[in-house]
């Protein structure tokens, strides 16, 4: 019998290796306010910040901004040896940035079919687009190794799965630093379902919505800290029932790779526990959380990745006559085959020309029997480490429109000089007589809110929130509608926005400008002092600015509430109005606003605040001057409460009188088990984290931030990834009102209504608002297509999230290959056996520090991981610099100095490494001559006479709202 148990083992330990061999095999497929203001040196080592240099000439392959390439159809920037041939390639390829996602395919899911030879899922095409798949798929096994997916199954076993529970759904995760790992975030709030290796995430994307069943246990990974009481259980199992063989030595073997480092975190339970996996009595010894569940995927449900993919064209290794090999940057996109004969007509006999060039391709098809995707090129875009270039690279792999309006959305527009017509005022409250004025950003050219405060009485105020009328020239189902529908949201990247709506609309007719009357929809209140609310009104007004503040202007005031201001240190004003009507109002907004944010804070709303860099580019070459760290005020706090409050009061308005198609927002709690594990990682280090509530975990923040900033930004850090994003969804919807809760706010109902410019939602709600006050009939779109709608804005505004921060990566890297080595502390915020995560904070970038890159003795690497304990050490090498010897012990929020170095081959990247303990840190103090620049751009209004270029940032208060 024992014989018979161990034949059957030994087979499937044969099959689990072929497995692994396959595996191995496709792995081989490969600036308002702050004063850390920082400024471009040009010298190569570290030097006191006090002597800055300002650079003047843009290095090689930058392009200036008024060079931007989106004005013609073919760059100019290239290098000289391929310019013309790329220009008159691109000129034959027809591409427009709007066809990123087939337009049948825009806020509808992937209609499936299944086909009758396969049995596979295959998402709706046109018949010419299935011709090219069956096509590309008849020769995709030619000179390509191969590798069998399983088939997807049929759409009605999928249906049945996910109702039993057999199966589960959500959107696919691929981890960019390793594209063999994916996860699926579990629906009913567990821990990750881990989806090992290409085959078993079965051609699906990041971002698809994917059906997944679940392996048996004997499949899933060993939780890393577990490991070794896993093995003690296995250990002791093995000698109860007189098994053979070297348990110890086989551990030892399978953690072993060519380079010696340790891979436990990829062992699942078969890999420690091959000779007796298969018997019951061992699996329920395990208990379930010290493993993580393993998936694979049997059907993609919808195909939210677009499928676009900027790479390099390169020839196969044995110069194959009929295919290209595309290679994306993103390692997380399948490589394809492209055929030649949609290549640069001499790339075969000179690829060398074209081996900086980025160019563009979509994925056709990806066959179930080869490693490679089958694409079609589309075009080149520019080179690598130019800016526009790669900008322009980060839109099209996310799925942003920034192409020009088209003429039809354009012709759509108001005729110019537009002024408000007659029968506006006759229905519209006309408030040009009240002290109205807008808070924003310096640099802002949208402006659509402004705020308005009169003392009623002793203690009684009104408080009025006036936002653009946008909707009065968006109307539903029109050219520029269905356009601002599509796009969702605005973009904000370092140098540029990607605008929702055209400008005329953006920064003209819509935007409240000072001194020019305007539409609008308000909210006005009568609040007292401690933000006790006692009367609320809605309505569509006219309102007239009386003056453009930036937040340092009301800064300034509260700051100073018994200073006489010179009219100087402020905007013009309008004439009916004074500064002193100004200094009062802000004041009065100010003592309001403190009231309602402690309301808010008692009833357990949660703030997450992020770093975020703002960055200032010289305007004639487009590169960054320097950069600041975007810090929120009270002036900021001010106008957050009350566009809060507007968003509150909407919320419970529409969604009373239209409560199947009120267009809300909501914040679901987070991942318990994520939460739950961070907190035992907490309290292990030396802080006692409450997480069984919002208010609980932001009682803990403060108490953090008192004793040490350090700390909480890198707690910070670490709790916003355990938070799910905030989704739009249509009340209407199969969303249990339960689930309608927002959970960052601590309030049942909120929506989006303050910013209708650069929001398509927040136009939705305008139109639910204006119906309920009979100013237009209700929507006809039902429940179901404003539930699609509102996905889609939540897709799009991911996307949108996205692009910006890698933006203001990509020029980061550029500020420090320009201005490097800089010197910044960090916080050790993840450790493994040979690397470690750092949180550089004043800068909220993390990055990853790998040993072997440092100046330290191999063998002294000792790595601890349990389950009250992450600890890395290791021996520093004596060295002519450092004579002494050195042992560093690093825990999770050890804080530690980095230096950030130039990337050696590419501009648009950097180095990260660890100081010496022993090196002193440099002064980081700043200069005169920063300063000055600082003040200079703080309090500039209008930036056409300087020679800088100010970011204009997405200021929404909080990650989760």
């Amino acid at each position: 019998m024992e014989n018979d148990i161990q034949a059957i083992d030994n087979s499937i330990i044969e099959v689990k290796t072929t497995s692994f061999v396959i595996e191995q095999k496709m792995s081989s497929i490969k600036l308002d306010n702050d004063q850390n203001f920082k400024q471009i040196n040009s010298k190569t080592e570290i030097k006191d910040k006090t002597k800055p240099v300002k650079i003047s000439i843009p290095p090689p392959n930058l392009v200036s901004l008024s060079q931007a390439p989106y004005k013609t159809s073919v760059r100019q920037n290239f290098r000289t040896t391929s310019n013309d041939k790329i220009s008159n390639w691109n000129k034959t390829s027809k591409f427009s940035p709007k066809n990123f996602i087939d337009n049948e395919d825009k806020f509808a899911k992937q209609n499936f079919k299944r086909d009758k030879n396969s049995q596979t899922i295959e998402s709706k095409m046109s018949p010419k687009k299935n011709q090219i798949k069956k096509s590309a798929s008849a020769v995709s096994s030619v000179n390509s190794q191969q590798i069998v997916y399983d088939q997807y199954w049929d759409p009605g076993s999928i249906a049945e799965g996910l109702s039993n529970g057999t199966l589960l759904n959500g959107k696919l995760r691929i981890n960019p630093r390793s594209y063999e790992d994916a996860f699926l975030t579990d629906p009913s709030g567990g821990s990750d379902i881990y989806i090992n290796g290409l085959k078993d995430r079965n051609r699906a994307l990041n971002n698809d919505v994917v059906a997944v069943k679940l392996k048996e246990k004997y499949s899933w990974k060993v939780v890393d800290v577990f490991k070794r009481k896993i093995v003690e259980v296995i250990s002791h199992f093995q000698r109860e029932a007189n098994l053979n063989g070297s348990l110890d030595n086989l551990i030892k073997k399978n953690e072993e790779t060519k380079n010696g480092r340790n891979q436990n975190e990829k062992k699942d339970l078969i890999d420690l526990a091959p000779l007796c996996f298969s018997r019951k009595e061992l699996l329920d010894k395990i208990p379930n959380n010290w493993l993580q569940r393993t998936g694979f995927v049997v059907g993609i449900i919808e195909k939210k990745n677009n499928r676009w993919a900027v790479g390099h064209l390169k020839l196969f290794q044995d110069k194959n006559k009929e295919f290209a090999l595309f290679s994306p940057n993103d390692s997380r996109i399948p490589r394809m085959k492209i055929k030649l004969d949609e290549c640069p007509s001499d790339f075969y006999q000179n690829p060398q020309i074209y081996a900086n060039t980025l160019f563009m391709a979509q994925i056709l098809d990806i066959p179930s029997n080869s490693k490679y995707a089958i694409g079609e090129l589309k075009r080149s875009i520019g080179q690598d480490g130019n800016i526009e270039a790669e900008t322009e690279a980060i839109l099209m792999e996310n799925g942003i429109d920034y192409s020009e309006f088209t003429d039809e959305v354009i012709q759509s527009l108001p005729a110019t000089p537009w002024s408000i017509p007659q029968e506006e005022f006759d229905y519209r409250k006309d408030l040009r007589n009240v002290c109205i004025f807008t808070i924003d950003p310096a640099t802002a050219r949208d402006l659509d809110d402004a705020l308005h405060c009169v003392q009623l009485e002793d203690d009684l105020f009104e408080v009025g929130v006036h936002i653009a009328d946008v909707s009065y020239f968006v109307n539903e189902d029109s050219p520029i509608d269905k356009c601002a529908c599509e796009r969702a949201t605005s973009v904000y990247l370092v140098q540029k926005v990607i605008p929702m709506l055209p400008r005329l609309l953006c920064e003209q007719l819509c935007s409240l400008n000072p001194d020019t009357d305007r539409l609008t929809f308000s909210v006005i209140w009568k609040v007292r002092s401690n933000g006790d609310i006692v009367d609320e009104w809605f309505g569509k007004t006219v309102i007239n600015s009386a003056v453009k503040l930036s937040y340092d202007h009301a800064q300034k005031v509260i700051e100073n509430p018994e200073k006489n201001f010179d009219l100087a240190e402020f905007p013009p004003i309008r004439k009916e109005f004074n500064l002193t009507q100004i200094k009062t109002t802000i004041l009065n907004l100010q003592s309001i606003a403190k009231a309602l944010r402690q309301k808010r804070f008692k009833n357990g709303c949660l703030v997450l605040n992020q770093v975020k860099l703002n960055y200032v580019l010289n305007k004639d070459s487009g590169l960054p001057f320097g950069y600041s760290v975007y810090q929120q005020k009270d002036s900021n706090r001010l106008v957050e409460e009350f566009m809060l409050l507007a968003n509150i009061a909407v919320a419970h308005h529409i969604y009373e009188q239209f409560p199947l198609k009120a267009i809300l927002r909501r914040h679901p709690t987070p991942n318990l088990k994520q939460l739950t594990d961070l907190s035992e990682t907490i309290k292990s280090n030396g802080f006692d984290c409450d997480v069984t509530s919002s208010n609980s975990i932001q009682a803990f923040l403060e108490t953090i931030q008192q004793d040490s900033t350090l700390s909480s930004l890198t707690l910070t850090c670490l709790l916003t990834k355990t938070m799910q994003l905030a989704q739009y969804f249509c009340s209407g919807s199969n969303i249990p009102k339960e689930q309608f809760y927002h959970y960052g706010l601590a309030v049942p109902l909120y929506t989006h209504f303050t910013s209708p410019i650069r929001r398509y939602p927040d136009i939705l709600v305008h139109r639910l608002l204006a119906a309920s006050l009979g100013h237009c009939t209700e929507t006809s779109r039902d429940p179901t297509f404003l539930q699609t709608i509102a996905e889609n804005c939540n897709d799009k505004k991911y996307s949108a999230r996205i692009c910006s921060e890698k933006s203001s990566e990509m020029f980061f890297a550029l500020f420090v290959n320009e201005c490097g080595p800089l010197e910044e502390v960090a916080c050790v915020i993840q450790i493994k056996d040979h690397s470690f995560d750092v949180l550089i904070v004043d800068l909220g970038i993390s990055k990853r520090i790998y040993c072997d890159k440092l100046d330290i003795i191999e063998e002294s690497i000792n790595y601890v991981n349990s389950d009250s304990k992450q600890e890395l050490s290791f021996k520093w090498k004596v060295t002519d610099k450092h004579r002494e010897e050195a042992i560093q012990k690093l825990e999770l929020f050890t804080p530690v100095n980095v230096v950030l170095t130039k990337h050696e081959s590419d501009p648009l990247k950097f180095n990260i490494t660890l100081k010496h303990p022993n090196e002193k840190p440099v002064s980081s103090k700043l200069s005169k001559e920063i300063v000055e620049q600082k003040e200079m751009i703080d309090y500039q209004n209008d930036h056409e006479t300087t020679n800088v270029f100010v970011q204009r940032i997405d200021t929404d208060p909080y990650i989760c709202d």
